[in-house]
């Protein structure tokens, strides 16, 4: 199956036999896809969401609040300076630049644009 455009929490896919469209809503802990055949809940797993007790992974940014990722303006592998803007987050009808806290490397993106996300979610890791 291949992901061929999301927009708007739509999506398109094409697998070998047939072209898929549906709709889809990400939680923190799950994914519900919504296909013309039925809706089906994928659960998602722990390294998008922080531990509750507080132990976020050591170099990632995590979201200051809930909101919707508008924009992805980093991707892994690349080199980032203090105070570069990674991601920009649509919260509370603004938007928020997410900055690299420190110089380095773009490790891992964990969502992308037009998903949400909840306070305190994995957005990146930087090395």
């Amino acid at each position: 199956m291949k992901l061929l455009k999301t927009q708007n929490n739509s999506f398109t896919a094409q697998s070998d036999q047939e072209t898929l469209e549906g709709k889809y809503f990400i939680s923190k802990d799950f994914v519900d896809v919504h296909l013309p055949s039925g809706t089906y809940r994928l659960p998602l797993s722990n390294t998008r969401s922080r531990q509750r007790a507080g132990m976020a992974q050591s170099g990632s940014l995590n979201a200051p609040m809930p909101g919707k990722i508008l924009k992805v303006l980093a991707q892994p592998g690349d080199a980032v300076k203090s105070g570069e803007t990674l991601l920009i987050l649509e919260a509370m009808k603004m938007e928020h630049k997410i900055c690299s806290p420190k110089e380095g490397l773009v490790k891992k993106i964990y969502f992308n644009e037009g998903e949400r996300v909840t306070q305190g979610d994995i957005l990146c890791e930087l090395e």
